[in-house]
């Protein structure tokens, strides 16, 4: 899961994530960005998100 945090923001707490919502809601990692890329028409960009939870 992506999120846009400030600096100042705390982390997602997945395990209270977990005791609100079913086990199949609750993502197995949380990532905070910044800003979510976009490619050169300002929508976001998919692909690199994409090789930002495989990783890359």
């Amino acid at each position: 899961m992506f999120h846009l945090a400030s600096e100042a923001a705390e982390p997602i707490d997945l395990q209270l994530l977990g005791s609100d919502l079913p086990g199949y809601m609750v993502p197995a990692e949380a990532v905070s960005l910044g800003a979510m890329p976009t490619n050169q028409n300002g929508k976001i960009d998919r692909r690199v998100l994409a090789s930002m939870a495989n990783g890359g």
